[in-house]
């Protein structure tokens, strides 16, 4: 299909997903959702890629790696952009709550988008 062209034209490595929320809408019930989604992730690793997927829950979903990917993947990072009430400022942060086969911090990180990528500092405390 269309996908698997454009990983193999480009010799693409990652592939980034946004958002399997829109594409779990197009499923009337839950399992048929999850069923579409496991074939679809075992695609892409047939493919040899590293996917990144994207998906909107509440931070509840979140944290209990439920919602429509969250039983299937390695890992569950929740991303935030929160208002500091004493600075009345925002502020962009990070928690990983789901990292299989590797020690992870628990802290909530902060982090910032920069010219070069992300950067995460782990040691300036958020909350």
């Amino acid at each position: 299909g269309p996908i698997k062209d454009a990983i193999q034209q480009m010799g693409a490595k990652r592939l980034l997903i946004d958002s399997i929320t829109s594409y779990s809408l197009l499923f009337k019930d839950e399992y048929q959702q999850r069923e579409s989604i496991l074939r679809f992730f075992e695609l892409i690793r047939k493919w040899g890629c590293t996917s990144i997927i994207i998906s909107e829950m509440s931070p509840k979903e979140a944290e209990t790696a439920k919602g429509s990917v969250g039983f299937l993947v390695d890992a569950v990072i929740s991303l935030y952009y929160e208002k500091k009430e004493e600075k009345d400022v925002r502020v962009h942060s990070l928690e990983i709550l789901k990292m299989r086969g590797t020690k992870h911090t628990n802290k909530v990180c902060a982090l910032n988008f920069e010219k070069e990528g992300i950067k995460i500092y782990a040691d300036i405390e958020i909350f």
